[in-house]
């Protein structure tokens, strides 16, 4: 792990304090659920960060069996398949030189004040977090499309966006405040 310092303002590009170190090593396609990573791989390996995004948004609903978010209950979040969310941690880790990945974010959300208990942190946490990501600028939540996905230019944590932007805008988990409980679901999985 990188140590590095949090910046006191939300404005400022955010590193956590404990930062996945990437690996060179070849991240092993495991899933509980029998999803095939290996599209997301290419992606990720390509720098096509959007279509990796909304690749992975794909294959979180196949391993939890579902064909819509709105099908998304909280027991789901809390029982995601540890070895998929192992896979889709250390791809994201992997190709963005640690600066993407969920261990990333959730990093960043404790950095926020947050809990890792499965209890939702409040609206101030929230803000605060999804500032730091950069999901909310200005006052205002971002649109999906708003968003640059570029890698140099962008917050740490800002990607996958499952747990905010594409939620807030496409049915995601952010609709209806659950993607924060990716992030204890991370925490027992022990990434």
């Amino acid at each position: 792990m990188v140590e590095e310092q949090i910046p006191p303002s939300p404005a400022t590009p955010v590193r956590t304090a404990k930062q996945p170190t990437p690996t060179t090593q070849a991240v092993e396609l495991k899933s509980e659920k029998g999803v095939d990573y290996l599209r997301l791989q290419d992606l990720l390996k390509m720098g096509e960060w959007k279509a990796a995004d909304q690749e992975t948004a794909d294959q979180i609903l196949k391993a939890m069996g579902k064909d819509s978010w709105w099908q998304i209950e909280s027991k789901d979040l809390l029982n995601f398949p540890c070895a998929d969310l192992k896979t889709l941690d250390q791809l994201w880790v992997k190709y963005s030189n640690g600066k993407w990945g969920f261990n990333v974010q959730k990093q960043i959300y404790v950095a926020c004040g947050a809990k890792l208990d499965g209890k939702y942190p409040g609206n101030e946490i929230w803000r605060e977090f999804c500032c730091r990501v950069g999901w909310r600028k200005g006052g205002s939540y971002l649109n999906y499309s708003d968003l640059t996905f570029n890698l140099k230019n962008s917050s740490a944590g800002e990607c996958p966006t499952v747990c905010g932007v594409k939620g807030l805008l496409e049915g995601g988990l952010g609709r209806d405040g659950k993607g924060f409980l990716l992030f204890s679901r991370i925490q027992t999985c022990k990434l």
